[in-house]
C-alpha cells in the first residue's frame, strides 16, 4: 500500500519500478449518497475504500 512501510530486507535487484493502471476494478458498492458511491476496490483490503462520482464508473 502507498505510504506504508514494508517489513524486511530487499536487494536492489529485487526491486522493480511498476506502472499502476489508470482504471481499477470495483469489487462491490457499499453505500450510495446522491451522485456518489462508496466502493470497495478489487484486490485491496478495506483501507482504500473511497467515495467516487457515479459518472466516473465505466462498465
Amino acid at each position: 500500500m502507498v505510504g506504508k512501510p514494508i517489513a524486511g530486507c530487499f536487494y536492489s535487484e529485487e526491486l522493480l519500478k511498476t506502472n499502476y493502471p489508470n482504471d481499477y476494478l470495483v469489487e462491490k458498492f457499499i453505500r450510495r449518497k446522491g451522485k456518489q458511491i462508496y466502493v470497495k476496490w478489487l484486490g485491496f483490503d478495506s483501507t482504500p475504500n473511497s467515495w467516487i462520482n457515479i459518472l466516473d464508473i465505466r462498465k
